[in-house]
């Protein structure tokens, strides 16, 4: 075989090899990730995915309440009092990342079908331990009460005789983007107006950070944080996003 021949025959096979590992090895990095820091959520599963070009859609529902919700890859999910969005998705989950990186992971109905049975069949009856999930798009899944509306009001600022004469709570309402929060209604007497920075129609969305419709979760951080703090109130008036500095004195 003469000298071009070989030097032919090499390169070939160079390229051959090079070929066969780098396709090996581009499906093991699309189809597996590092799951091993990921909290499975077993109360939920997901149960239908659709996808139209630019949107990828998961219905999920609830194993205890039996609730159905959906979540994009561009919305999330709160979880715990945290927010999560979609990171990857496999043939028998998705994975879901937190500001923080934790990650969560959601199954598929039919991958874990045998564990969801067994779990059904010792579930507790008492279900007020269960941490509260929703999407970031939804509402509290409980209702407010007035006493807990009057604590959240009182933690923010709102002046206590005012409080103590209270007897309307807020509305639910979304922002213009769909984010929920509790609108004051015309209902509120209008000294309530008066006596605070909010105005009629005004539609609360969170306060540092933390969603309005995360009830249990505001009321811990309003405690935590003490009259003492000052306070980051988002919301939405006129259509227009807003923030109050909310000082406790």
């Amino acid at each position: 075989m003469s000298f071009v021949k070989k030097t032919l025959l090499i390169i070939f096979l160079s390229l051959l090899y090079a070929g066969q590992v780098s396709s090996s090895k581009l499906p093991l990095d699309n189809l597996f990730w590092n799951i091993k820091d990921a909290k499975i959520i077993d109360e939920l599963f997901i149960v239908a995915s659709f996808e139209d070009g630019e949107e990828t859609s998961f219905l999920i529902r609830s194993k205890d309440s039996e609730e159905i919700f959906m979540i994009t890859n561009k919305t999330g999910l709160i979880v715990e009092g945290s927010e999560y969005f979609f990171s990857k998705m496999s043939k028998k989950s998705i994975l879901l990342k937190n500001a923080s990186n934790k990650k969560i992971r959601i199954s598929f109905a039919d991958a874990d079908h045998q564990s969801a049975t067994a779990k059904r069949s010792t579930v507790s009856t008492n279900q007020d331990n269960k941490p509260k999930v929703r999407t970031t798009m939804g509402y509290s899944p409980e209702d407010l009460d007035l006493e807990e509306a009057k604590a959240i009001a009182l933690g923010l600022g709102v002046p206590k005789f005012l409080i103590e004469n209270l007897n309307v709570l807020p509305v639910r309402g979304k922002s213009r983007t769909g984010r929920p929060g509790w609108k004051l209604t015309n209902k509120f007497p209008a000294i309530f107006f008066t006596l605070t920075p909010f105005k009629e129609d005004d539609l609360i969305l969170t306060v540092d950070g933390i969603s309005s419709h995360d009830i249990a979760l505001l009321n811990d951080h309003l405690k935590t944080k003490g009259k003492s703090g000052k306070f980051a109130v988002e919301l939405q008036r006129s259509g227009d996003l807003k923030m109050i500095e909310v000082f406790m004195r």
